[in-house]
């Protein structure tokens, strides 16, 4: 697959999002991305919703190796995981998914579930991590 285009990151054409997106995200590597995200997962995880769905599907494995490598030091290291779910959601919401990637979802699923219950987040934060990922899960087994 090659990078996406500027056009690929069109979501939202024309708005301070979209070009927000395009400048920390546009024409670099999964490499580069990945490194860019783990610099400042905070201030970047909105970024995927933002981005086209072609964008997106290229961009999609720094979401898949961020969520499986992290490792859950401190308290809130792992509430990333709830934003990134709600991205991933937000992303394949009107799509028609190929079973490659409902099977990646699926399992980035569980790894969410497995690292949050064993995470030293308050309960309240790890019921709402563990509803949102089991809910996305179900929603996919579905379309399986």
């Amino acid at each position: 697959m090659t990078l996406p285009s500027q056009e690929d990151f069109n979501a939202f054409p024309g708005t301070l999002d979209e070009m927000t997106v395009w400048n920390n995200f546009g024409n670099k590597s999964l490499e580069e991305a990945y490194n860019i995200f783990c610099k400042n997962p905070e201030y970047y995880q909105e970024d995927f919703m933002f981005m086209g769905w072609k964008a997106f599907l290229f961009y999609f494995p720094v979401i898949e190796k961020y969520i499986k490598e992290v490792e859950i030091i401190e308290d809130y290291d792992d509430y990333q995981f709830y934003i990134l779910g709600e991205v991933i959601k937000s992303q394949i919401a009107s799509q028609k998914l190929e079973k490659p990637l409902l099977n990646k979802i699926i399992d980035l699923s569980d790894v969410v579930l497995e690292k949050t219950q064993k995470s030293i987040l308050c309960t309240r934060d790890k019921k709402g991590i563990i509803s949102s990922w089991q809910k996305l899960k179900n929603k996919l087994i579905n379309r399986v």
